[in-house]
């Protein structure tokens, strides 16, 4: 009955018809997932991919005359269509898309691998031994589904730089009205500055508000927010600050505490200056969003220093 199916489905349905069905599955799935409690789980990120590229694996026959390099490279190609039609359908970001790519084609590689072992196997046992793949996926798809499952959220990143001023003169920069350049790295340069910056003082109670305006698709479905940074405490050798509100697109990917900044003085006259940003990460898997995370958090420090500290 199921090769039967399948030979109606190959015979009689059109490539770009049973793609469709695909996407429009991957689509209603994405819909409810996204809309649930597991919007930001590893079943979204690595699971999904893996069960679409199962369906693709299945339902797309290769040409007679692919190559196993042809093969592959087909069925990367019809995964990707699959995440860029159900994405523009969802109306997800842009930068959703871009960092969901890598764990994606994970997703759709494993499930290409376990098909190709699963139908190519000789021997019942080596059959069996392919399901090791959806085991390890599975295994991985339970990270933050439950408390006990969930690795730690809470992160710190600090960076260390040497400047050529005093504490005092480096806090009367701080002090100035900010402004943002373009001068950043790829990572930070995918994400959008804040088209306004309220700031200018240095003093203990006082918020600064940075308005932001993400563009999903580039140039269209705007989203609005703003950041409200507290200064809680200001010392000559020691700012503390609290983010109070984050209506930013950066809330859909962590919580962003707030910021601590030390200042040592040296003897040759220069300061060594700490920045540390505190944070919570929202998205699983830990291995793929974790240290991404922190890279961009890592960056983001340096260029507060370079760009507000230091300027």
């Amino acid at each position: 009955m199921h090769k039967r199916f399948k030979t109606w489905l190959f015979n009689g349905t059109p490539f770009y018809a049973r793609l469709m069905f695909i996407i429009g599955a991957a689509t209603l799935t994405m819909k409810a997932m996204l809309e649930s409690r597991y919007g930001d789980s590893v079943v979204v990120y690595l699971a999904i991919p893996f069960v679409i590229s199962i369906l693709l694996h299945q339902f797309t026959a290769p040409r007679s005359d692919d190559t196993v390099a042809g093969h592959v490279l087909r069925h990367v190609r019809s995964a990707m269509i699959v995440m860029l039609a159900s994405s523009a359908l969802l109306m997800e970001g842009f930068i959703c898309v871009l960092f969901m790519i890598p764990i994606y084609l994970l997703g759709a590689l494993l499930a290409y691998v376990f098909m190709e072992i699963r139908q190519n196997a000789r021997t019942r046992n080596s059959q069996m031994k392919a399901y090791a793949i959806p085991a390890l996926v599975a295994l991985l798809s339970i990270e933050g589904l439950t408390a006990a499952t969930s690795l730690p959220r809470f992160q710190t990143v600090s960076v260390t730089r040497e400047l050529p001023a005093t504490a005092a003169e480096l806090q009367a920069n701080m002090a100035k009205p900010i402004t943002f350049n373009n001068d950043r790295t790829w990572l930070l340069s995918v994400f959008p500055l804040p088209v306004q910056v309220n700031a200018g003082s240095l003093n203990a109670g006082d918020t600064h508000s940075l308005d932001f305006i993400y563009k999903r698709w580039f140039f269209t479905l705007a989203k609005r927010g703003q950041m409200h940074l507290h200064l809680d405490e200001v010392r000559p050798d020691y700012i503390h600050t609290t983010v109070t509100k984050n209506t930013s697109y950066l809330a859909g990917y962590m919580d962003i505490d707030g910021t601590e900044v030390h200042f040592h003085e040296q003897d040759n006259g220069t300061t060594r200056v700490t920045l540390t940003l505190r944070y919570e990460r929202h998205l699983d898997p830990s291995w793929y969003f974790g240290p991404l995370q922190s890279l961009a958090m890592r960056q983001s420090a340096d260029y507060l220093i370079n760009n507000v500290i230091a300027r």
